[in-house]
């Protein structure tokens, strides 16, 4: 929340899943029965990751995000560790289609609860084929 009462005050705008969007992830995770993990495909500052780690970190849950942009990954490991969720939120730097395939390798089938797409829309439905192939 203090993203959003900062970007406020400044009369900043950042692109973040903040206000009705967050709301909207807010009420996914309160649809879910205690979800585990979430998987986060375009992470920029952390705000969407926190967001989410924040609520699920109550019962064991994780959040995997992410993340092309080297330096925009940066920002959200500290975006994350000033938030104290350092240890239910993993950032992953690279591209979406070679990180994908590691999920497979350290996930058991069928064990990603919630899909948050929130990178370039060209290719989403690339992502979405890698993910659901497993």
């Amino acid at each position: 929340r203090s993203i959003e009462s900062f970007t406020r005050e400044q009369e900043l705008w950042l692109k973040l899943a903040g206000d009705e969007k967050g709301a909207v992830l807010d009420a996914i995770i309160a649809m879910l029965d205690k979800p585990k993990l979430v998987v986060e495909v375009g992470l920029y500052v952390g705000y969407s990751s926190t967001r989410m780690a924040s609520q699920i970190k109550h019962w064991g849950g994780r959040v995997i995000s992410m993340e092309v942009d080297p330096f925009h990954a940066v920002i959200a490991r500290n975006t994350i560790e000033w938030a104290g969720l350092s240890d239910y939120v993993e950032v992953w730097c690279g591209h979406s289609e070679n990180l994908i395939p590691r999920l497979r390798e350290r996930l058991p089938d069928k064990s990603i609860d919630i899909l948050f797409f929130d990178q370039q829309g060209t290719k989403m439905h690339l992502d979405l084929e890698r993910i659901r192939s497993f």
